[in-house]
């Protein structure tokens, strides 16, 4: 591999906006199968009634997908009010802010975590990964704050 193909990779990973958000959500899935395995060994249930936990789960993912869309969209505009009054090198500046980056992955890794847990609610509740669901997703506020 040359210097200049390990360059070009190097620079479009550090340019682009998608890579730590799929990686989030890689981690999180890891994360719920490993933590669900952990609960089924151990026997932790939350008393609490699956309908409810389901209703619960349903509205903290679609909060996180409304976060997630309201990033991107905002981004997007802000790119396209960019190019058509600035330089395209500001254009690369948004992509590389970590701040917007970290806030995608935070809010992509949510999403996936609550949607994962939502698909394992069947007769009982699982306890330890219900409980991450819910506080990454008072994180992910904190965030978005």
């Amino acid at each position: 591999m040359t210097w200049l193909l390990r360059h070009r990779i190097r620079h479009y990973v550090q340019n682009s906006i998608w890579g730590l958000p799929a990686l989030a959500m890689v981690l999180a899935l890891a994360a719920v199968q490993f933590l669900h395995r952990v609960e089924e060994s151990m026997g932790w249930e939350l008393g609490s009634d699956p309908d409810s936990a389901r209703a619960v789960l349903g509205m903290l993912a679609a909060s996180m997908f409304t976060f997630i869309v309201f990033v991107s969209s905002t981004l997007l505009i802000t790119v396209q009010l960019a190019s058509a009054q600035l330089s395209p090198r500001i254009i690369a500046m948004l992509f590389r802010d970590p701040v917007t980056k970290l806030s995608l992955t935070v809010f992509v890794f949510t999403f996936t975590i609550t949607l994962a847990v939502l698909v394992r609610v069947a007769d009982s509740v699982p306890k330890l990964t219900t409980y991450l669901a819910a506080y990454s997703s008072l994180a992910s506020l904190g965030v978005f704050l």
